[in-house]
């Protein structure tokens, strides 16, 4: 028993000292860039941490006990837009297990798709990404869709709608959740070569992906950030251009995902747009 709590401690406190370096680092990379970051404190640190540690367990317990591969998509004969719930990079569909849980309170549709294993080719996400839009007019052609994009998930979306820009008119709206739209900091010339491929702020994949506003100009676009986002950062790399962009503080990367407050936002921010998405067609 001795040795099971040593063990757990150890982990623990690897954990701390990996938060607060990446506090540092996240801190750094704001002072660097000019941008104004809210000082790191003591207390600051302890609720970044317990908030961290709260989401990433609840994520893995979602992984584990609410995962299903065959998830069929369902849609319902309402008038609501169709929500697509997109994951970002070592994550899958589970991950949206609380919000589609609050959606379906709601009277709206939800599917949350698995595009695939980490460090697989893009092209395998950006296909399965698009036979999922494409079963979802297949089976409810005039049903907008709404797309709810975590982490890497938003850049997939970005990617998708390049390569194929017909699915574009059945894109209602779009919200990326921490998504690294310019890139991270947190991604460096010396990351593993996929990680950096993807995600470093001067690489040729940030660099030369289409924004929003060049490839859905008459979409509406949220995009939402936290700016003590310890894996996206410095936070204003989750905005783009042409887009509404939120600020939230003191939420985990993970957070975005399962902290009630945000899924209660995703959804008033879903209530407000739902019925003029038609309209802007």
């Amino acid at each position: 028993m001795s040795s099971l709590l040593f063990y757990l401690l150890s982990i623990y406190l690897l954990a701390c000292v990996i938060i607060l370096a990446l506090c540092f680092r996240s801190v750094y990379a704001h002072q660097r860039l000019g941008i104004s970051y809210p000082k790191l404190t003591l207390q600051g640190f302890w609720r970044i941490h317990l908030e961290a540690m709260t989401s990433s367990a609840k994520l893995v317990w979602w992984a584990l006990t609410k995962h299903d591969k065959k998830d069929p998509i369902k849609i319902s004969k309402n008038h609501r837009p169709y929500i697509l719930c997109v994951h970002g990079f070592y994550m899958n569909g589970s991950c949206f297990y609380g919000l589609r849980k609050t959606l379906s309170a709601q009277g709206f549709d939800s599917w949350g798709i698995d595009m695939g294993k980490p460090y697989i080719a893009p092209q395998v996400y950006v296909e399965r990404y698009a036979q999922a839009i494409q079963e979802i007019i297949r089976i409810d052609p005039e049903r907008k869709i709404v797309v709810v994009a975590h982490s890497m998930g938003g850049l997939i979306t970005r990617l998708v709608l390049q390569r194929h820009p017909e699915l574009a008119p059945h894109i209602g709206l779009v919200i990326t959740l921490g998504s690294p739209h310019l890139g991270t900091a947190s991604v460096t010339r010396f990351a593993l070569t996929w990680t950096r491929k993807m995600f470093y702020s001067k690489g040729n994949f940030i660099t030369n992906l289409p924004s929003f506003e060049e490839l859905i100009p008459s979409t509406k676009v949220i995009t939402i950030a936290s700016k003590q986002d310890l894996i996206v950062y410095p936070y204003t790399f989750s905005h783009l251009p042409g887009t509404q962009a939120i600020d939230l503080e003191w939420i985990s990367h993970g957070g975005l995902l399962t902290k009630q407050d945000c899924q209660a936002m995703v959804v008033d921010l879903l209530d407000q747009e739902a019925d003029t998405i038609g309209d802007r067609f």
